[in-house]
């Protein structure tokens, strides 16, 4: 299991006709509901995904918010920065489904009755003060015993780093678009990377697997909309 090759996707029904990989659900089901609401995640699982993809923030009295962007002018319309916004303000507005701005902590409490699992990003923003994000993280994930529940990936090695000192045993994973990110400093606190989709290939897969490493990978596409109904009648 440690050397199975794990894909990161959007496009879950695609992929369910391949076997062997684990599906993660980029946001939820983006493509059917607003992205990172309990509406979207449960479609996801829904239709297989093993795990379902999110990103937090820091509000600026200092609570986990599950959003993509460092403000929620895209899902909801409102021009608030999470970082400079308090929650109960940012709660006032809704994404098209009705659904309003998620905490980690109410999707932890949603999910208390499910098995459902979560790969969590922490997205650190340069000029956004993030002093006790992970530990924060860290508390709810203990609080709600989702230690074998959830895993972790992020851009920010230094945030990685800090989560293995205070949840060692979850696993956690680097996101690269360059393979100059990737080094045996960073190597000894991650479990697995994280590859953008034009980086791969069968020797640098086998070279990770060898290190003991995990293989995930992530593709451009799930960034860019114009692409995401040709590649869903792709079938390569």
């Amino acid at each position: 299991m440690g050397k199975r090759l794990t894909l990161a996707v959007l496009l879950l029904p695609l992929f369910l006709l391949l076997s062997g990989f684990t599906l993660i659900g980029h946001r939820g089901d983006p493509l059917n509901y607003p992205e990172e609401t309990y509406q979207s995640f449960d479609s996801a699982f829904n239709n297989g995904a093993d795990y379902v993809e999110l990103d937090v923030h820091e509000s600026a009295d200092g609570v986990v918010v599950i959003q993509h962007d460092s403000t929620i002018q895209r899902m909801t319309g409102a021009n608030l920065a999470i970082a400079t916004t308090n929650f109960a303000q940012l709660q006032q507005y809704h994404t098209k489904n009705g659904e309003p701005i998620h905490s980690l902590e109410d999707l932890f409490i949603h999910e208390q009755q499910t098995n459902h699992k979560f790969l969590i990003e922490t997205k650190i923003v340069k000029g956004e003060p993030h002093p006790h994000l992970e530990d924060k993280i860290a508390a709810l994930i203990q609080k709600y015993h989702m230690e074998n529940r959830v895993m972790f990936h992020s851009f920010s090695a230094a945030s990685l780093k800090r989560l293995q000192a205070v949840l060692p045993n979850v696993p956690r994973i680097l996101i690269v678009g360059s393979l100059k990110r990737i080094n045996f400093d960073v190597l000894t606190y991650v479990d697995g990377i994280n590859l953008s989709s034009d980086l791969v290939t069968p020797q640098l897969v086998t070279q990770l697997h060898d290190l003991g490493k995990k293989v995930y990978i992530w593709d451009e596409m799930n960034e860019n909309r114009s692409l995401w109904n040709l590649a869903g009648e792709s079938q390569h």
